[in-house]
Protein backbone atom coordinates (compact mmCIF):
# COMPACT_ATOMS: atom_id res chain seq x y z
CA UNK A 1 0.00 0.00 0.00
CA UNK A 2 1.12 3.50 -0.72
CA UNK A 3 0.82 4.02 3.43
CA UNK A 4 4.08 1.39 3.50
CA UNK A 5 1.90 -1.13 5.18
CA UNK A 6 0.79 -4.27 3.53
CA UNK A 7 -2.69 -5.91 3.17
CA UNK A 8 -3.82 -9.64 1.99
CA UNK A 9 -6.92 -11.57 1.33
CA UNK A 10 -7.23 -15.01 3.41
CA UNK A 11 -9.28 -17.78 3.59
CA UNK A 12 -11.52 -17.36 6.21
CA UNK A 13 -10.90 -15.55 9.69
CA UNK A 14 -6.63 -14.60 9.82
CA UNK A 15 -5.08 -15.10 13.43
CA UNK A 16 -5.56 -10.72 13.43
CA UNK A 17 -9.18 -10.97 12.76
CA UNK A 18 -9.47 -13.44 15.33
CA UNK A 19 -7.73 -11.06 17.89
CA UNK A 20 -9.32 -7.83 17.02
CA UNK A 21 -12.38 -9.11 16.70
CA UNK A 22 -13.09 -9.91 20.20
CA UNK A 23 -12.79 -6.36 21.08
CA UNK A 24 -16.04 -4.35 22.52
CA UNK A 25 -15.70 -1.81 19.36
CA UNK A 26 -16.10 -5.07 16.78
CA UNK A 27 -19.24 -6.70 18.85
CA UNK A 28 -21.61 -5.04 16.53
CA UNK A 29 -19.59 -4.46 13.83
CA UNK A 30 -19.05 -8.73 12.91
CA UNK A 31 -16.83 -9.53 15.24
CA UNK A 32 -13.78 -11.37 13.70
CA UNK A 33 -15.79 -11.70 10.18
CA UNK A 34 -16.43 -7.97 10.35
CA UNK A 35 -13.17 -7.24 10.89
CA UNK A 36 -11.84 -9.51 7.91
CA UNK A 37 -14.38 -7.75 5.53
CA UNK A 38 -12.88 -4.40 6.49
CA UNK A 39 -9.41 -4.91 6.64
CA UNK A 40 -9.22 -6.72 3.23
CA UNK A 41 -11.51 -3.44 1.48
CA UNK A 42 -7.82 -2.07 1.64
CA UNK A 43 -6.82 -4.32 -0.86
CA UNK A 44 -6.35 -2.67 -4.52
CA UNK A 45 -8.98 -3.47 -6.61
CA UNK A 46 -6.98 -3.14 -9.45
CA UNK A 47 -4.88 -5.93 -8.57
CA UNK A 48 -7.56 -8.13 -7.46
CA UNK A 49 -9.16 -7.68 -10.44
CA UNK A 50 -6.18 -9.10 -12.56
CA UNK A 51 -6.24 -12.36 -10.62
CA UNK A 52 -9.69 -12.45 -11.59
CA UNK A 53 -8.44 -13.42 -15.53
CA UNK A 54 -5.49 -15.54 -14.10
CA UNK A 55 -5.04 -19.22 -14.95
CA UNK A 56 -3.23 -21.36 -12.68
CA UNK A 57 -1.65 -23.51 -15.79
CA UNK A 58 -0.28 -19.93 -16.97
CA UNK A 59 1.10 -18.43 -13.99
CA UNK A 60 4.64 -17.17 -13.55
CA UNK A 61 6.40 -18.11 -10.84
CA UNK A 62 9.62 -16.91 -9.18
CA UNK A 63 11.56 -20.34 -9.43
CA UNK A 64 10.40 -22.71 -12.44
CA UNK A 65 10.80 -25.30 -10.07
CA UNK A 66 7.58 -23.94 -7.93
CA UNK A 67 5.64 -23.54 -11.07
CA UNK A 68 6.32 -27.52 -11.71
CA UNK A 69 5.62 -28.61 -8.35
CA UNK A 70 2.56 -26.42 -8.00
CA UNK A 71 0.89 -27.79 -11.27
CA UNK A 72 2.13 -31.50 -10.65
CA UNK A 73 0.33 -31.16 -7.28
CA UNK A 74 -2.60 -30.25 -8.73
CA UNK A 75 -2.79 -32.76 -11.52
CA UNK A 76 -1.62 -35.59 -8.76
CA UNK A 77 1.60 -36.16 -10.68
CA UNK A 78 4.69 -36.79 -9.49
CA UNK A 79 6.47 -33.74 -8.49
CA UNK A 80 9.27 -33.82 -10.65
CA UNK A 81 7.70 -34.75 -13.41
CA UNK A 82 7.11 -32.12 -16.81
CA UNK A 83 3.91 -30.54 -16.23
CA UNK A 84 1.05 -31.12 -18.87
CA UNK A 85 -0.85 -28.43 -20.33
CA UNK A 86 -3.87 -28.99 -19.68
CA UNK A 87 -6.08 -31.17 -16.96
CA UNK A 88 -9.74 -31.05 -15.52
CA UNK A 89 -8.42 -30.40 -12.36
CA UNK A 90 -6.67 -26.91 -13.08
CA UNK A 91 -9.91 -25.45 -14.05
CA UNK A 92 -11.18 -26.51 -10.74
CA UNK A 93 -8.52 -25.16 -8.88
CA UNK A 94 -9.21 -21.54 -11.34
CA UNK A 95 -12.67 -21.82 -10.22
CA UNK A 96 -12.11 -21.92 -6.47
CA UNK A 97 -9.07 -19.01 -6.71
CA UNK A 98 -11.33 -17.08 -8.68
CA UNK A 99 -14.26 -17.44 -6.00
CA UNK A 100 -12.45 -16.92 -3.32
CA UNK A 101 -10.94 -13.62 -4.70
CA UNK A 102 -14.60 -12.79 -5.76
CA UNK A 103 -15.42 -13.00 -1.69
CA UNK A 104 -13.18 -10.65 -0.97
CA UNK A 105 -13.48 -8.80 -3.87
CA UNK A 106 -17.19 -7.76 -3.59
CA UNK A 107 -17.58 -5.60 -0.78
CA UNK A 108 -15.38 -3.25 -2.03
CA UNK A 109 -16.35 -3.11 -5.56
CA UNK A 110 -19.93 -2.96 -4.40
CA UNK A 111 -19.59 0.39 -2.20
CA UNK A 112 -17.28 2.01 -5.22
CA UNK A 113 -19.60 1.06 -8.06
CA UNK A 114 -17.90 -1.16 -9.51
CA UNK A 115 -19.23 -5.00 -9.08
CA UNK A 116 -21.40 -5.09 -12.07
CA UNK A 117 -18.23 -3.95 -14.47
CA UNK A 118 -16.20 -7.00 -12.63
CA UNK A 119 -18.89 -9.11 -13.05
CA UNK A 120 -18.50 -10.19 -9.87
CA UNK A 121 -22.15 -11.56 -9.80
CA UNK A 122 -21.44 -14.01 -12.23
CA UNK A 123 -18.59 -15.87 -10.55
CA UNK A 124 -20.14 -18.88 -8.43
CA UNK A 125 -18.52 -21.59 -6.01
CA UNK A 126 -16.78 -24.60 -7.19
CA UNK A 127 -19.43 -27.39 -8.39
CA UNK A 128 -19.27 -29.88 -4.89
CA UNK A 129 -18.31 -26.44 -3.08
CA UNK A 130 -22.46 -25.30 -2.20
CA UNK A 131 -22.98 -26.69 1.13
CA UNK A 132 -19.49 -25.27 2.53
CA UNK A 133 -20.05 -22.01 0.33
CA UNK A 134 -23.34 -21.38 1.82
CA UNK A 135 -22.34 -21.36 5.72
CA UNK A 136 -19.07 -18.87 4.36
CA UNK A 137 -22.06 -16.70 2.96
CA UNK A 138 -23.71 -16.70 5.62
CA UNK A 139 -20.99 -15.39 8.05
CA UNK A 140 -20.69 -12.51 5.62
CA UNK A 141 -24.09 -11.39 5.61
CA UNK A 142 -24.03 -11.27 9.01
CA UNK A 143 -21.11 -9.57 9.74
CA UNK A 144 -21.64 -6.74 6.76
CA UNK A 145 -25.47 -6.64 8.50
CA UNK A 146 -23.84 -5.89 12.01
CA UNK A 147 -21.65 -3.05 9.95
CA UNK A 148 -25.02 -1.28 8.66
CA UNK A 149 -24.67 -2.60 5.27
CA UNK A 150 -27.93 -3.86 4.30
CA UNK A 151 -27.08 -4.18 0.56
CA UNK A 152 -23.82 -6.44 1.08
CA UNK A 153 -25.55 -8.53 3.34
CA UNK A 154 -28.85 -8.85 1.24
CA UNK A 155 -26.14 -10.13 -1.59
CA UNK A 156 -24.28 -12.69 0.22
CA UNK A 157 -27.17 -13.88 2.26
CA UNK A 158 -29.16 -14.33 -1.15
CA UNK A 159 -25.95 -16.33 -1.72
CA UNK A 160 -26.30 -18.21 1.12
CA UNK A 161 -29.82 -19.19 0.66
CA UNK A 162 -29.27 -20.75 -3.36
CA UNK A 163 -26.07 -22.54 -2.65
CA UNK A 164 -27.59 -24.05 0.71
CA UNK A 165 -30.85 -25.08 -1.43
CA UNK A 166 -28.85 -26.61 -4.16
CA UNK A 167 -26.48 -28.46 -1.99
CA UNK A 168 -29.54 -29.66 0.65
CA UNK A 169 -32.59 -28.97 -0.54
CA UNK A 170 -35.34 -26.40 0.09
CA UNK A 171 -36.87 -28.44 3.30
CA UNK A 172 -33.43 -29.20 4.95
CA UNK A 173 -32.89 -28.52 8.42
CA UNK A 174 -29.86 -26.41 8.05
CA UNK A 175 -31.33 -24.01 5.39
CA UNK A 176 -33.86 -23.05 8.05
CA UNK A 177 -30.81 -20.70 9.52
CA UNK A 178 -30.28 -19.01 5.51
CA UNK A 179 -33.81 -18.27 5.42
CA UNK A 180 -33.78 -16.99 9.19
CA UNK A 181 -30.56 -14.80 8.02
CA UNK A 182 -32.51 -13.27 5.19
CA UNK A 183 -35.57 -12.39 6.85
CA UNK A 184 -33.23 -10.54 9.14
CA UNK A 185 -31.45 -8.44 6.48
CA UNK A 186 -35.22 -7.68 4.72
CA UNK A 187 -36.34 -6.99 8.20
CA UNK A 188 -33.65 -3.96 8.65
CA UNK A 189 -33.92 -3.08 5.37
CA UNK A 190 -37.68 -1.93 5.97
CA UNK A 191 -38.99 -4.83 3.23
CA UNK A 192 -41.58 -6.25 5.66
CA UNK A 193 -42.95 -9.02 2.79
CA UNK A 194 -40.09 -10.02 2.22
CA UNK A 195 -38.72 -10.57 5.72
CA UNK A 196 -41.99 -12.37 6.15
CA UNK A 197 -41.91 -14.72 3.35
CA UNK A 198 -38.56 -15.89 4.46
CA UNK A 199 -39.23 -15.92 8.07
CA UNK A 200 -42.22 -17.93 7.08
CA UNK A 201 -40.39 -20.42 5.32
CA UNK A 202 -37.74 -20.68 8.39
CA UNK A 203 -40.85 -21.23 10.70
CA UNK A 204 -41.96 -24.19 7.83
CA UNK A 205 -38.81 -26.15 8.82
CA UNK A 206 -38.43 -25.55 12.21
CA UNK A 207 -41.94 -26.54 13.55
CA UNK A 208 -41.45 -30.06 11.51
CA UNK A 209 -37.66 -30.83 12.52
CA UNK A 210 -38.23 -29.16 16.00
CA UNK A 211 -41.29 -29.18 16.64
CA UNK A 212 -43.72 -26.03 18.24
CA UNK A 213 -41.80 -25.84 21.23
CA UNK A 214 -38.63 -25.50 20.26
CA UNK A 215 -36.53 -22.42 20.87
CA UNK A 216 -35.74 -21.93 17.57
CA UNK A 217 -39.73 -21.68 16.62
CA UNK A 218 -39.58 -19.17 19.57
CA UNK A 219 -36.94 -17.14 18.25
CA UNK A 220 -38.52 -16.98 14.46
CA UNK A 221 -41.78 -15.98 16.34
CA UNK A 222 -39.92 -12.85 17.86
CA UNK A 223 -38.73 -11.75 14.92
CA UNK A 224 -41.94 -12.24 12.65
CA UNK A 225 -43.36 -9.89 15.62
CA UNK A 226 -40.62 -7.41 15.45
CA UNK A 227 -41.86 -7.03 11.71
CA UNK A 228 -45.77 -6.68 12.10
CA UNK A 229 -44.49 -4.37 15.15
CA UNK A 230 -42.56 -2.19 12.91
CA UNK A 231 -45.37 -2.13 9.93
CA UNK A 232 -48.08 -1.51 12.41
CA UNK A 233 -50.03 -4.47 12.63
CA UNK A 234 -49.62 -4.37 16.83
CA UNK A 235 -52.49 -7.58 17.36
CA UNK A 236 -50.33 -9.54 15.13
CA UNK A 237 -47.33 -9.12 16.72
CA UNK A 238 -48.37 -9.42 20.27
CA UNK A 239 -50.44 -12.40 19.36
CA UNK A 240 -46.78 -13.94 17.89
CA UNK A 241 -44.60 -12.16 20.79
CA UNK A 242 -47.34 -14.27 23.23
CA UNK A 243 -46.59 -17.29 21.51
CA UNK A 244 -42.63 -16.83 21.55
CA UNK A 245 -43.16 -15.97 25.20
CA UNK A 246 -44.92 -19.26 26.20
CA UNK A 247 -42.38 -21.06 24.53
CA UNK A 248 -39.68 -19.32 26.56
CA UNK A 249 -41.83 -19.27 29.57
CA UNK A 250 -41.77 -23.62 28.96
CA UNK A 251 -38.24 -24.22 28.30
CA UNK A 252 -36.60 -21.65 30.19
CA UNK A 253 -39.06 -20.62 32.83
CA UNK A 254 -40.03 -16.79 34.48
CA UNK A 255 -36.86 -15.76 35.54
CA UNK A 256 -34.48 -16.41 31.86
CA UNK A 257 -32.96 -13.70 30.21
CA UNK A 258 -34.24 -14.70 27.35
CA UNK A 259 -37.62 -14.19 28.29
CA UNK A 260 -36.64 -10.23 29.37
CA UNK A 261 -36.21 -9.82 26.00
CA UNK A 262 -39.81 -10.77 24.88
CA UNK A 263 -41.41 -8.78 27.40
CA UNK A 264 -39.08 -5.67 26.37
CA UNK A 265 -40.25 -6.20 23.01
CA UNK A 266 -43.93 -6.54 23.92
CA UNK A 267 -43.22 -3.63 25.83
CA UNK A 268 -42.24 -1.42 23.15
CA UNK A 269 -45.05 -2.53 20.88
CA UNK A 270 -47.45 -1.56 23.27
CA UNK A 271 -46.30 2.00 23.62
CA UNK A 272 -45.98 2.41 19.73
CA UNK A 273 -49.97 1.34 20.45
CA UNK A 274 -50.50 3.63 22.84
CA UNK A 275 -51.50 1.30 25.22
CA UNK A 276 -48.74 2.40 27.85
CA UNK A 277 -50.07 0.97 31.39
CA UNK A 278 -49.29 -2.49 29.72
CA UNK A 279 -46.37 -1.27 28.10
CA UNK A 280 -44.60 -0.21 31.23
CA UNK A 281 -45.48 -3.43 33.17
CA UNK A 282 -44.24 -5.32 30.57
CA UNK A 283 -40.83 -3.56 30.84
CA UNK A 284 -40.98 -3.86 34.88
CA UNK A 285 -40.59 -7.39 34.17
CA UNK A 286 -37.88 -7.44 31.94
CA UNK A 287 -36.33 -4.81 34.41
CA UNK A 288 -36.98 -7.27 36.87
CA UNK A 289 -35.62 -10.42 35.56
CA UNK A 290 -32.38 -8.63 34.41
CA UNK A 291 -31.49 -6.81 37.94
CA UNK A 292 -31.95 -10.04 39.11
CA UNK A 293 -30.15 -12.59 36.95
CA UNK A 294 -27.74 -10.48 35.03
CA UNK A 295 -26.66 -7.44 37.74
CA UNK A 296 -27.91 -3.95 37.76
CA UNK A 297 -25.40 -2.67 35.70
CA UNK A 298 -25.72 -4.53 32.53
CA UNK A 299 -26.13 -3.35 29.16
CA UNK A 300 -29.71 -5.12 28.83
CA UNK A 301 -30.97 -3.11 31.67
CA UNK A 302 -29.46 0.29 30.44
CA UNK A 303 -32.01 -1.13 27.02
CA UNK A 304 -34.70 -1.83 29.27
CA UNK A 305 -34.72 2.24 31.12
CA UNK A 306 -34.53 3.43 27.62
CA UNK A 307 -37.44 1.50 27.13
CA UNK A 308 -39.18 3.31 29.94
CA UNK A 309 -38.14 5.97 28.94
CA UNK A 310 -39.45 6.30 25.26
CA UNK A 311 -43.13 5.60 27.16
CA UNK A 312 -42.61 8.81 29.51
CA UNK A 313 -41.69 10.71 26.29
CA UNK A 314 -44.83 9.21 24.21
CA UNK A 315 -47.17 9.96 27.17
CA UNK A 316 -45.86 13.71 27.24
CA UNK A 317 -44.22 13.10 30.65
CA UNK A 318 -40.40 14.85 29.37
CA UNK A 319 -38.65 14.51 32.95
CA UNK A 320 -39.66 11.17 33.91
CA UNK A 321 -38.39 10.54 30.59
CA UNK A 322 -35.20 12.33 31.21
CA UNK A 323 -34.97 10.61 34.47
CA UNK A 324 -35.06 7.00 32.93
CA UNK A 325 -32.80 7.96 29.75
CA UNK A 326 -30.40 9.50 32.39
CA UNK A 327 -30.17 5.95 34.34
CA UNK A 328 -29.86 4.24 30.88
CA UNK A 329 -27.07 6.51 29.91
CA UNK A 330 -25.46 6.09 33.40
CA UNK A 331 -25.73 1.71 33.04
CA UNK A 332 -24.82 2.14 29.17
CA UNK A 333 -21.60 4.50 29.98
CA UNK A 334 -20.15 1.95 32.60
CA UNK A 335 -21.04 -1.23 30.56
CA UNK A 336 -20.22 0.07 27.20
CA UNK A 337 -17.69 3.22 27.92
CA UNK A 338 -18.45 6.52 26.17
CA UNK A 339 -17.77 5.66 22.48
CA UNK A 340 -20.33 2.91 22.19
CA UNK A 341 -23.14 3.13 19.26
CA UNK A 342 -25.82 2.76 21.91
CA UNK A 343 -24.90 5.47 23.90
CA UNK A 344 -25.44 7.69 20.84
CA UNK A 345 -28.88 6.52 20.29
CA UNK A 346 -29.50 7.33 23.83
CA UNK A 347 -27.83 10.60 23.62
CA UNK A 348 -30.10 11.29 20.29
CA UNK A 349 -32.96 9.82 22.25
CA UNK A 350 -32.48 12.16 25.12
CA UNK A 351 -32.12 15.14 22.52
CA UNK A 352 -35.16 14.38 21.27
CA UNK A 353 -36.88 15.43 24.37
CA UNK A 354 -35.10 18.87 24.59
CA UNK A 355 -36.43 18.98 21.38
CA UNK A 356 -39.95 18.71 22.81
CA UNK A 357 -39.28 21.01 25.33
CA UNK A 358 -38.10 23.70 22.85
CA UNK A 359 -34.63 23.53 24.48
CA UNK A 360 -32.92 23.02 21.12
CA UNK A 361 -29.65 24.12 22.29
CA UNK A 362 -29.39 21.42 24.45
CA UNK A 363 -30.83 18.95 22.00
CA UNK A 364 -27.98 20.12 19.29
CA UNK A 365 -25.21 19.71 21.90
CA UNK A 366 -26.19 16.16 22.78
CA UNK A 367 -26.37 15.33 19.21
CA UNK A 368 -23.08 16.49 18.51
CA UNK A 369 -21.79 14.16 20.56
CA UNK A 370 -24.12 11.08 19.01
CA UNK A 371 -22.76 11.94 15.82
CA UNK A 372 -19.46 12.25 16.80
CA UNK A 373 -19.79 8.31 18.57
CA UNK A 374 -21.17 7.19 15.89
CA UNK A 375 -18.71 8.51 12.42
CA UNK A 376 -16.17 6.94 14.90
CA UNK A 377 -17.92 3.79 15.39
CA UNK A 378 -19.80 2.78 12.43
CA UNK A 379 -18.26 5.19 9.50
CA UNK A 380 -19.73 7.92 7.75
CA UNK A 381 -21.75 5.96 5.43
CA UNK A 382 -23.91 3.95 8.37
CA UNK A 383 -27.74 4.41 8.04
CA UNK A 384 -27.35 5.92 11.77
CA UNK A 385 -25.03 8.39 10.86
CA UNK A 386 -27.05 9.50 8.05
CA UNK A 387 -30.14 9.58 11.16
CA UNK A 388 -28.08 12.04 12.92
CA UNK A 389 -27.57 14.09 10.53
CA UNK A 390 -30.81 14.92 9.79
CA UNK A 391 -31.89 15.03 13.45
CA UNK A 392 -29.20 17.97 14.08
CA UNK A 393 -30.42 19.71 10.93
CA UNK A 394 -33.85 19.69 12.02
CA UNK A 395 -32.82 21.00 16.02
CA UNK A 396 -30.51 23.68 14.32
CA UNK A 397 -33.05 24.81 11.98
CA UNK A 398 -35.46 25.24 14.85
CA UNK A 399 -32.57 26.57 17.19
CA UNK A 400 -32.00 29.02 14.59
CA UNK A 401 -35.84 30.05 14.06
CA UNK A 402 -36.40 30.36 17.58
CA UNK A 403 -33.33 32.70 18.20
CA UNK A 404 -34.99 34.92 15.79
Amino acid sequence: LPSGGAVGYTDGAAAVDEEEGCRPEWALNGGAWGHKARREQRFPLRVAARALRADVENAETSEELDRRHILNTLAGRDLEAEPVELDWRYRIANMALRWRMYLAMYPAAALAGHADALELCKVNEPDGWSEQAAWIYLELSRAWDSGGKRSIAAHFGERAVRAAEKALGKQHRDVSAMYYNMGMVHRKQGSHAAALEMYGKALVIRLREWGAGHPCVANTYHNMACVYGNEGSYALALELFGKALEIGLKEFGKDHPGVAVTYDDIGRTYAKQGSYPQALESFERALAIRSETLGREHPSVATTYAGMADVHRRRGKYDRAMEFYGKALSVGLKAWGGEHPSIASIYSDMARVHELQGCFDNAVMLLERALEIRLKTLGDRHLDVAASYHQMARATLAAGEGAQ
